[in-house]
């Protein structure tokens, strides 16, 4: 009689792997310092100034939460080339399935937040709702924040036990020996994939196009108006309408990018060793850091501090 144990998918190439590994690596040493220079700077103009302003603590979350995200991720790659056996467990996988995918929503429910915020900040609609919205949305920062995490909290959850299944996977015994290595597949459960992806992933990402997309009009109609004053154009008001809109269109670039990206991995289809699962990683890894440095070169205040740090660091060298 055949005794067997299950064995975790077998990397393609142990060379491969530790390509992937030190990409990933650079990629999470040079998100994790860019964010936490921005948490740094939050952090001291709390001090300093005894509170922080509405959008600075977005930043400060969302600067946070994208710290969180690429050091798990980090800690999954390691734990996967190093430790394939415990990386593939059930219990471990799950719980590190979980734990990736709620940064990854709070990251876009963080990220439509902001956006929604610059939208009804900036722009100027004489919709008597969207003046209402205008007028509390500052006093709503806490409040959004909360639900963010909420709504990723829920929309994660399943990912603990209803999204992948594991099944030993038994092959004909052996006409050789008494020991049979077994294989582990993994299985999606689709309907309740498409179902986060519908109400989950989808929704958030409607939230911040909607958003972009008003910010835009608004500021059409603004220089629509101003065309006939050319001083008008060069105005602080122009000016912050510029910015804004320079910031929110390169973050929906990256943000539909990410969100291609995260959906090719969500549906678990292709081999976590495939070259398609590994550049999607890498654009995942990518884009939230290539976000957060857009937020540092048009945010004066951050702009500034970088500046300082850089000229520090070249007078130590």
């Amino acid at each position: 009689m055949s005794t067997g144990a299950c064995s975790p998918p077998q990397d393609e190439s142990p060379a491969f792997g530790l390509i992937v590994l030190a990409i990933i690596g650079a990629e999470t040493i040079v998100g994790a310092w860019i964010n936490a220079f921005i948490v740094t700077v939050c952090c001291i103009d709390r001090l300093k100034n005894k509170s922080l302003g509405a959008v600075d603590r977005i930043l400060l979350v969302l600067a946070t939460n994208r710290f969180c995200f690429l050091i798990t991720g980090m800690l999954r790659l390691l734990c996967k080339t190093l430790s394939p056996k415990i990386y593939y467990s059930d219990f471990f996988y799950r719980g590190l399935k979980a734990t990736l995918w709620f940064f990854i929503s709070s990251n876009l429910w963080l990220a439509a937040c902001l956006c929604l915020f610059y939208c009804l900040k900036i722009a100027n609609f004489s919709h008597s709702l969207f003046v209402s919205l205008k007028l509390k949305i500052s006093r709503a920062v806490p409040a959004l924040l909360l639900s963010s995490a909420l709504l990723s909290f829920v929309n994660t959850t399943p990912f603990f036990g209803m999204i992948y299944t594991f099944q030993c996977n038994i092959p004909n015994a052996t006409a050789s020996g008494n020991v049979t290595t077994y294989q582990i597949d993994m299985h999606t459960n689709w309907g309740m994939l498409l179902f986060l992806c519908g109400f989950g992933f989808s929704v958030v990402f409607v939230i911040f196009v909607v958003s972009a997309i008003l910010l835009l009009v608004s500021l059409w109609q603004h220089a629509w108006q101003l065309r006939d004053v050319l001083s008008s154009y060069t105005s602080p008001r122009m000016a912050a309408h510029v910015q804004a809109v320079k910031l929110i269109t390169s973050f929906l670039i990256t943000y539909l990018v990410n969100f291609v990206a995260l959906m090719v991995l969500l549906t678990n289809t292709f081999s976590e060793d495939s070259p398609l699962v590994f550049f999607c990683s890498v654009v995942l890894n990518a884009c939230p850091t290539a976000h957060s440095v857009v937020l540092i070169l048009t945010n004066p205040r951050f702009k500034k501090a970088f500046l300082q740090m850089l000229q520090y660091g070249r007078c130590k060298w």
